[in-house]
């Protein structure tokens, strides 16, 4: 790679980034969880030349990710087309929009013969191979008496005898069957055919094409943007959050005394909804004062809006005042929910000094009908002898504050 030009490696640099950016949660451009770290333990692998040329390659292009209908694309690359690329769906078996094959006027046609052993090949498919009347264009037109013995035969076109083959090829006999022992492959050009042709690509470098001449050449309906690194490391724009206030109205929830859990949410909710607001999050919340909100109600909400995340804030109870501490809620098969709730449950836990009762499964109507990301949290236990303790304003804030910090992990955002 580092013997190509610079061009095509900045290209491969570009149309990484734009797969990588689809790993991170606060870009924008999140898909779901890929594990990067093998690319970085590559990169650490490389002397340091080959590592200044990447850094060099990444800091030229500066935060510049390829979008095909405003979706991030992904590397595909031959080593050499031989004259055209392929369709996605005749490679990957559907189609990628961007995948469209392309007449490439920019590398050679090489080629090459490939002599193929046939029994090899039937061991490897598993298949056994069968004596033949004829063998395609080199042996046709076998004619043969009841005893099997050939009359005459048309070889590379030529008509002869039985007689005549056994002298040629001093048989012992003229009672001949055939066998293929190997086939010689014609295979123009090297590899899949997706993507970026290196060697077509090396010439348009050559030609002084830059990188996103090289990437327009080959991919199929594309543009260039150019990511804010700072904002999303520091900023939680573009984010929508929805925050539950659990229960409200004549839904008091768990009571504790004069203490009703409604407000309790209420307060909490209302602090979130202010942190995550002033870090540029894009933040609804289901009720915004007392009121009694069903729970379908609250679901639309959800779905309407279509959160990159939603959390529920709820307090728990029991009747035995020894159980204290907090649990978090999602949906078993949502392994976001389940990373988020880790999160959460550690920071409150460590920030507000409540036992951490881990993550739990939780087949709840607005975890199972809503269409995003989502967690209920029970803060606490407010009829626990310890938890109650912790029902002032300032711990109550103290909990918004840790679940604020958990979402910015959660992002990857500073807090």
């Amino acid at each position: 790679m580092f013997s190509l030009p610079k061009e095509l490696i900045k290209a491969f640099v570009v149309l990484k980034r734009s797969e990588f950016i689809t790993c991170v949660k606060n870009s924008g451009y999140y898909k779901s969880s890929k594990n990067i770290d093998i690319a970085l333990d590559k990169l650490n692998a490389l002397n340091e030349e080959q590592q200044n040329i990447l850094y060099s390659a990444y800091d030229e292009t500066d935060g510049v990710i390829v979008l095909n209908l405003g979706e991030p694309v992904e590397l595909f690359f031959t080593k050499c087309c031989g004259g055209g690329t392929s369709n996605s769906e005749n490679i990957l078996g559907y189609k990628v929009n961007y995948l469209r094959k392309v007449l490439c006027k920019k590398c050679s046609e090489r080629c090459e013969e490939v002599k193929v052993d046939c029994n090899t090949l039937a061991e490897l498919l598993n298949c056994r191979i069968k004596y033949k009347e004829q063998i395609r264009e080199i042996i046709k037109d076998v004619s043969r008496d009841d005893t099997g013995r050939i009359r005459k035969l048309n070889i590379l076109g030529k008509d002869i005898t039985g007689e005549k083959i056994m002298e040629l090829l001093k048989l012992p006999s003229n009672r001949i069957y055939f066998k293929e022992d190997s086939i010689v492959l014609k295979v123009i050009g090297e590899g899949l055919g997706l993507g970026i042709c290196v060697e077509g690509a090396v010439n348009l470098a050559n030609e002084n094409k830059d990188f996103k001449d090289i990437i327009e050449y080959y991919y199929t309906g594309v543009e260039f943007v150019k990511i804010d690194e700072q904002k999303i490391v520091n900023s939680l724009e573009g984010r929508k959050i929805v925050i539950d206030a659990g229960h409200g109205g004549k839904d008091f929830g768990n009571i504790n005394g004069d203490v009703k859990e409604k407000d309790i949410n209420l307060f909490i909710a209302l602090k979130l909804n202010e942190l995550l607001t002033n870090k540029g999050a894009d933040c609804t919340l289901t009720r915004y004062k007392d009121e009694d909100i069903p729970l379908s109600d609250r679901v639309k909400i959800i779905n309407r809006k279509r959160p990159d995340i939603f959390i529920s804030i709820h307090q728990n109870s029991f009747p035995q005042e020894s159980v204290n501490g907090i649990e978090v809620y999602c949906f078993k098969d949502d392994s976001d929910a389940i990373e988020l709730s880790s999160m959460i449950l550690d920071s409150v836990s460590k920030n507000v000094e409540l036992k951490n009762r881990g993550v739990r499964n939780g087949e709840y109507y607005l975890l199972r009908e809503s269409k995003s990301t989502g967690v209920i949290v029970e803060c606490m236990y407010i009829t626990g002898n310890y938890d109650s303790q912790k029902l002032e304003e300032d711990s109550l804030e103290k909990i918004a504050e840790a679940i604020y910090e958990a979402v910015c992990e959660y992002f990857n955002v500073n807090k």
